[in-house]
C-alpha cells in the first residue's frame, strides 16, 4: 500500500483535513495540543460538533495538554467530549487517528485557527508518533485534579451590574491590567469617538507593551486613531446597536451600551453595564467574538 505525506497550508485546507479525518474516525483519536489550542477547538462551532459526534459514536479521545487558570473554563468544557490530561510544558501539537493517520500542525494565534500543517499515513512517522503519545500519557495527570488545584486559587465568579462611571473605570482597567489577550466588539463610530475621548488608545499601548494580543472588531467606514495602533482590527458592517463587548484574558467580559455622540455631550457614558467572570458568560461571548471575527 502506498504512503503519503502531505503539506496543508492555509485555514480553510487544513479544517477541511482535519474535519475528513475526524468524520472518517472509527475507534480512537489520540494527540496533544498547546494550551493556545484548547479554546479553539471549543469555540470553533463545527469543529467542536466534529469532537461531540465522535464521542457519540463511542470514539475513545485521548488529549494531553496543559492546563492552566487562564484556559481553565475551556478545558473543563473540553472534557465534556475528551479524555483530557495535563502535563507542564507541553508544545507539541499533533493528532492520530485510528492509529494510522497523523496530522501535526502549528498555530497562528493572528490567523485563527491554523496556519500549517502535515497529514502523513507513512507508518514508521506515526509510530514514533504514537510511541511519544504513549509516553506522555504516562507521565500527565488527570485534568480534573489541576481543575480543582486552579479552582482553590480562583475567587467566586461575579455577575454584576454596574453604574456607568464604574463601568468606565474598570473597562481601562481591564485593558490596562490585561496580562495577555483582549478581544473588543464596537458596533459604531460614534461609540469608537467616545472611547478615544477617553483613554482607549493609551491603555491599548500600555498592553501592547506588555506584549497582549489584541483583537478589535470596528465598523467600516472611516480611519480612526485605532488603525495606527498596531493592534489587529477587522471591520464590520455598520450596526445600530451602540453595545460595547470586552472579553479580557478569558476571564472578565465586560458587556454594555456607550451613549451616543453629541457635540454639547462628549462625555463617555456606559450604560446597562454588566461585568461578569462566570463560565456561562466567557464561554458565550467568546464564542461570540471568535464566530463575527471569522465571518468579519
Amino acid at each position: 500500500m502506498d504512503e503519503n505525506i502531505q503539506s496543508l497550508y492555509g485555514n480553510d485546507e487544513i479544517l477541511k483535513s482535519t474535519l475528513e479525518i475526524l468524520d472518517s474516525t472509527r475507534e480512537t483519536i489520540e494527540g496533544c495540543i498547546g494550551k493556545e489550542e484548547v479554546e479553539m477547538h471549543v469555540s470553533h462551532e463545527t469543529l467542536w460538533n466534529a469532537l461531540t459526534a465522535l464521542k457519540h459514536k463511542g470514539v475513545k479521545i485521548r488529549i494531553v495538554t496543559q492546563v492552566t487558570s487562564d484556559d481553565l473554563e475551556f478545558c473543563k468544557k473540553f472534557t465534556e467530549a475528551v479524555e483530557l490530561k495535563h502535563l507542564d510544558g507541553i508544545q507539541s501539537s499533533f493528532g492520530i487517528s485510528d492509529g494510522r493517520w497523523l496530522l501535526e500542525h502549528v498555530v497562528s494565534l493572528d490567523e485563527y485557527p491554523l496556519s500549517h500543517a502535515i497529514l502523513t499515513d507513512i507508518r514508521k512517522l506515526v509510530g514514533i508518533k504514537r510511541k511519544l503519545f504513549e509516553t506522555l500519557w504516562k507521565q500527565s495527570v488527570p485534568a480534573e485534579e489541576i481543575f480543582m488545584k486552579l479552582e482553590l486559587l480562583n475567587p467566586a465568579e461575579v455577575n454584576t451590574k454596574i453604574e456607568s462611571n464604574e463601568a468606565e473605570k474598570l473597562l481601562f482597567n481591564l485593558i490596562s491590567n490585561s496580562k495577555y489577550r483582549i478581544d473588543m466588539v464596537i458596533r459604531t463610530n460614534d461609540s469608537v469617538n467616545l472611547l478615544e475621548l477617553g483613554r482607549l488608545s493609551r491603555c491599548l499601548k500600555d498592553a501592547l507593551n506588555q506584549g497582549v494580543k489584541i483583537r478589535i472588531l470596528l465598523p467600516k467606514g472611516e480611519l480612526n486613531d485605532l488603525d495606527n495602533l498596531g493592534v489587529n482590527l477587522k471591520r464590520v458592517k455598520k450596526n445600530q446597536s451602540n453595545k460595547l463587548i470586552l472579553v479580557v484574558d478569558n476571564l472578565h467580559t465586560l458587556v454594555g451600551e456607550i451613549n451616543e455622540f453629541r457635540e454639547n455631550d462628549l462625555e463617555l457614558t456606559i450604560r446597562n453595564a454588566v461585568h461578569s467572570t462566570s463560565t456561562l458568560s466567557l464561554m458565550t461571548f467568546s464564542a461570540l467574538f471568535e464566530k463575527m471575527w471569522r465571518s468579519a
